[in-house]
């Protein structure tokens, strides 16, 4: 890949942060790579580096783009709103859970939901629990009579 097609793709990948409101932090994670990995990209405008096929890949199918078209020094983005999205709408960490959630297929659904309910219970039976020990514990007084 020449200089010029990683400026298109930097361009581009800026462009694409923008219109999705997305950090590269952010872009990094949806995308399945290391932070470290996007930065590197992002430092590839000034090095030599060149940004390997996978990871191309993996940001064009992020944002539903083709390699060719992530490479396209025309690349058009379709309006000029910020795309809203659970992860922008809600906080941040609750916003990725629920938007990883939804990625996962019916039996990954199902697991985490099982887990949870689990998780639920057993943090509900140790505050029970706890509840019950404070009470037991608590001085009963004495001295007062009814009258």
């Amino acid at each position: 890949m020449d200089r010029s097609t990683t400026e298109i793709l930097l361009s581009n990948l800026d462009k694409l942060s923008k219109h999705t409101g997305l950090s590269q932090t952010e872009i990094a994670r949806r995308c399945g790579l290391a932070q470290k990995t996007v930065n590197n990209l992002y430092r590839s405008a000034i090095s030599e580096a060149s940004p390997k096929i996978d990871t191309i890949d993996k940001i064009a199918k992020t944002f539903n783009l083709t390699a060719a078209e992530l490479l396209s020094p025309d690349m058009a983005i379709a309006g000029p709103v910020k795309k809203v999205t659970i992860s922008n709408a809600l906080p941040k960490t609750l916003g990725s859970l629920i938007e990883d959630f939804l990625q996962l297929d019916a039996m990954g659904q199902a697991s985490v939901v099982n887990t949870t309910k689990r998780e639920y219970e057993r943090t509900q039976r140790t505050l029970i629990s706890r509840l019950d020990s404070f009470n037991e514990e608590k001085p009963k007084k004495s001295g007062m009579s009814d009258g």
